[in-house]
């Protein structure tokens, strides 16, 4: 029985002295910490993904003088076609630019041939035969750029939208459809803008406007100009002449400056009176001594 209570006994106190293990136990800090650092390290994983897309250099980032340089061989019939169509020459070479980067021999998946990627279909409509051959491509191309413009009534985005994803992408009244084909009209846009000294066009009621303001700003300024010489003109003329007269006079009134001497009056007194020194006075008037007899005329100046 002895052995019995004690065994119970030893049994109580290692129940007490061990910890009770609970039901629902929280979750060790470590993990915790490991699963926020993966999920932040996949999102940035994500935008970096994003950026890299985004960091794609294109033809149409280069600088107005490599654009004109590379469409230099090509300048002669980009003249040509723009005159013969009535476009824009910057906004061809804007389209060639993002199209083939000014190379002759480019080729898209879909068949799309030449400087201005014109596709097989098109290319029979605008009568290209040979899609490679410069002359007949920028030709080709400008004349279809000139029926999209016409189209979207002059709308240069709109028609360089219509000229990649075509014209059922474009509405006439809200614009592009598509992503792809917004993106396609930005970098035409830029390019173009880019050609043009990075001045994007205004619309031509704004542009008389500030027209007129320039003429009348220099009509104003000529004016101004001519006043301002005939004034000067004058003014030296007037200035040299008063100065010269009233020169003239002042010396012809300090040389008529005399004294009348009277009785009682000394050299001294004369000279005090007329603010001048005695030795100036006997030099004027060739004196030798101070004794001055009354009635006598002296110059003072």
């Amino acid at each position: 029985m002895k052995k019995s209570i004690t065994c119970l006994c030893a049994l109580a106190v290692t129940l007490t002295l061990s910890p009770v293990p609970t039901a629902t136990a929280a979750p060790p800090e470590k993990s915790v910490k490991k699963y926020s650092a993966s999920k932040h390290s996949s999102r940035k994983k994500r935008k970096s993904r994003k950026k890299s897309r985004r960091s794609v250099f294109t033809c149409d980032q280069y600088s107005r003088k490599t654009l004109l340089r590379k469409s230099k061989r090509f300048s002669k019939t980009i003249h040509h076609a723009s005159k013969k169509y009535g476009v824009n020459s910057n906004l061809i070479r804007a389209v060639i630019a993002v199209e083939s980067c000014f190379n002759p021999r480019a080729r898209g998946g879909l068949g799309e041939k030449g400087l201005m990627q014109l596709m097989p279909s098109t290319a029979r409509q605008l009568g290209v035969k040979n899609g490679y051959s410069p002359w007949q491509n920028i030709h080709g191309g400008t004349k279809y750029l000139k029926q999209l413009l016409v189209r979207y009534k002059g709308n240069k985005r709109y028609a360089a939208a219509a000229y990649n994803g075509g014209p059922g992408a474009v509405s006439v009244k809200y614009g592009p459809k598509f992503k792809q084909v917004k993106r396609y009209s930005k970098h035409v846009m830029r390019a173009y803008n880019t050609l043009n000294r990075g001045k994007s066009e205004r619309p031509a009621k704004l542009r008389k406007a500030s027209l007129r303001k320039t003429k009348s700003k220099k009509y104003r300024s000529s004016k101004k100009k001519r006043n301002l010489k005939f004034s000067k003109a004058r003014y030296k003329k007037t200035k040299y002449t008063k100065r010269y007269k009233k020169r003239k006079s002042k010396s012809a009134k300090r040389k008529r400056r005399i004294h009348h001497v009277k009785s009682g009056q000394t050299l001294y007194g004369i000279a005090r009176k007329h603010r001048t020194s005695i030795e100036k006075l006997k030099r004027l008037n060739g004196l030798q001594s101070n004794v001055i007899h009354a009635g006598k005329k002296i110059r003072v100046h």
